[in-house]
């Protein structure tokens, strides 16, 4: 991860710790302590604190969970 910013990176591993958390309903406080417990985002420095933020992490994160084409059966792609 390249920083607060790589927000893709975020969520994939947000996803990969929490995968059942309902990130919709996840308050900001609450996405900030599982930020700073995720080993990759040691070093980073403080959780920036502007809702624009908490909104694009919480965006990867749903994101992270889509299935893309090589997770879906063939049939599927048909």
């Amino acid at each position: 991860m390249n920083g607060w910013s790589d927000y893709l990176a975020i969520g994939a591993a947000l996803q990969k710790a929490w995968p059942d958390v309902d990130v919709v309903g996840l308050d900001n406080g609450d996405l900030a302590g599982k930020l700073r417990s995720l080993p990759e985002t040691d070093g980073f420095g403080p959780v920036p604190e502007k809702a624009s933020f908490f909104f694009a992490v919480k965006a990867a994160w749903l994101k992270a969970r889509q299935p893309t084409e090589a997770d879906l059966p063939m049939d599927a792609l048909l």
